[in-house]
């Protein structure tokens, strides 16, 4: 259901979703829940993944069909990127807004929430934000900040030989001098972090196509890069049935982006 300005419009008939799914955003405490949504063309899209886990539900993503699994309890929810159609335990149900892949988030239109799970929200035009309430759960959808004005970006070139070097740190048993090696590409917070830890977390080397579109910008000074390991290019990485994922964060020290932090997580890898 939606509920503007006090009045409830009944968007499904019949409510296909009896067990919570949506979630707050990482940023949010439990006190006041609330997740980062995109206003585009006055529609608000929201994060699939991260409402969807911090609801209780699990996500899977099979990156070769681009299909995404929800499964909550015994509700099954099918959908692909950039189609409109959605299956709920195989019944097809269809959206207004396909889905949509960006920076490595997918993103579905508010709508989806009542017409697919059963929520109901209440918009809130002066505030541009909505509340989705489900099974006694409640998450305020607000619109993400302004992309910040970046006066130099990362270039195709920088990012591959920054990328390039920290597949280097991952064994330093043949570098003599770390600094002298890795000064032009790394801040000095990082040179000492690998001399202290005499390399990097896992041992691995992630060979991936650079993808300067996968550059995330939290500000004019900050930028992110992750990348996995998932594929068969990486046989140095062999637990079975997982994957790992490298995030690189870049620092601007005035004159040039350079690697400020590497850090890792591991995921279960999805078969199909």
């Amino acid at each position: 259901m939606i509920r503007t300005n006090g009045m409830l419009v009944l968007l499904l008939g019949t409510a296909l979703w009896s067990a919570p799914l949506l979630s707050a955003s990482a940023y949010a405490d439990e006190a006041d829940p609330a997740v980062e949504g995109k206003l585009k063309e006055n529609r608000m899209l929201i994060p699939l993944r991260s409402v969807s886990e911090k609801m209780g539900a699990e996500v899977a993503w099979d990156s070769k069909s681009k299909d995404i699994t929800i499964i909550k309890g015994d509700v099954v929810i099918v959908l692909k990127v950039d189609s409109k159609i959605v299956y709920v335990n195989q019944k097809e149900v269809q959206i207004d807004v396909p889905a949509y892949l960006e920076n490595s988030r997918t993103f579905v239109p508010l709508r989806f929430v009542s017409q697919v799970m059963g929520a109901e929200v209440e918009w809130s035009q002066a505030a541009q934000s909505a509340t989705v309430s489900l099974d006694g759960k409640q998450i305020r959808i607000i619109p993400e900040k302004p992309a910040p004005q970046i006066l130099k970006k990362i270039t195709e070139q920088q990012l591959t030989d920054m990328i390039s070097k920290v597949n280097e740190a991952t064994n330093l048993a043949s570098i003599k001098n770390v600094k002298t090696t890795f000064s032009s590409y790394f801040t000095d917070k990082m040179i000492q972090s690998l001399s202290s830890s005499k390399g990097l977390a896992y041992n691995v080397r992630i060979v991936n196509s650079i993808r300067l579109g996968n550059v995330a910008y939290k500000d004019e000074k900050t930028a992110i890069y992750l990348e996995s390991s998932e594929g068969d290019l990486h046989p140095e990485y062999t637990e079975p049935g997982k994957v790992l994922h490298r995030q690189v964060t870049f620092l601007f020290d005035g004159r040039d982006w350079k690697v400020d932090n590497v850090s890792f997580y591991v995921t279960e890898r999805q078969q199909g």
